[in-house]
């Protein structure tokens, strides 16, 4: 219910419906969701599923499909996956193999994201200010955006060479993610490691294919 609620509302509206607070209240706004589902004795299925919400929140918070994303909303998601982590260390502790679970897994690609759009030099503004520059249409669904042309136009796309501090890590992500044919979150990978430019060419055939022949998103592809 409520990653329907982030998803339908957005995460602003949604969090004061449900909690009563406004999100980017720096002290409230996230010991309410801790405080209302006891955190303080460790059950492993809660844990899991607060760090699920807390990661679709920052995505959310840090998404460009409609926007660019202010800077404090950009905080706001800091602040909520520095919560996140505690859950994910908690959860890594008392069973390592909660690793391979998608909330820990998609927390860390979440991670990886958020540290790219917080730095000046990889946060992805540079590739929105290229893409405006031409008259077809731009859609963000993720890390990286799909554009319809209106002619013949192509706009190209100068990635960065440096894969990145998370580019290893993100390589066992997406591996773990394809051992245990968890689409949605190789999806997500694929397009953070895209962004990061290293196999590129072999990144992108393989998530066109992820999404057209596998898992049938045809808006995706």
């Amino acid at each position: 219910m409520m990653l329907a609620s982030i998803e339908a509302e957005g995460p602003a509206n949604a969090w004061n419906l449900i909690f009563g607070v406004e999100l980017g209240s720096p002290n409230e706004a996230f010991h309410k969701l801790m405080g209302d589902w006891s955190l303080h004795r460790y059950d492993e299925s809660t844990y899991l599923v607060i760090l699920d919400i807390l990661v679709c929140l920052s995505r959310s918070m840090s998404s460009w499909s409609i926007m660019i994303p202010e800077r404090q909303d950009l905080l706001t998601a800091q602040r909520c996956l520095q919560y996140a982590q505690a859950l994910a260390t908690c959860l890594k502790e008392n069973d390592p193999q909660l690793v391979k679970s998608r909330p820990y897994l998609q927390w860390v690609i979440a991670e990886a994201e958020l540290k790219r759009k917080l730095s000046p030099n990889t946060s992805g503004s540079d590739l929105r200010d290229h893409l405006s520059r031409y008259p077809g249409l731009t859609i963000w669904r993720g890390a990286i955006p799909i554009y319809l042309p209106i002619r013949t136009e192509n706009p190209k796309w100068t990635v960065p060479r440096d894969g990145g501090r998370n580019y290893d890590l993100l390589e066992t992500v997406l591996q773990t993610a394809q051992d245990l044919k968890d689409y949605r979150t190789e999806v997500l990978c694929l397009g953070e490691l895209i962004y990061r430019s290293v196999n590129m060419s072999e990144r992108l055939t393989r998530l066109s294919d992820l999404q057209k022949s596998i898992q049938g998103d045809v808006l995706g592809y």
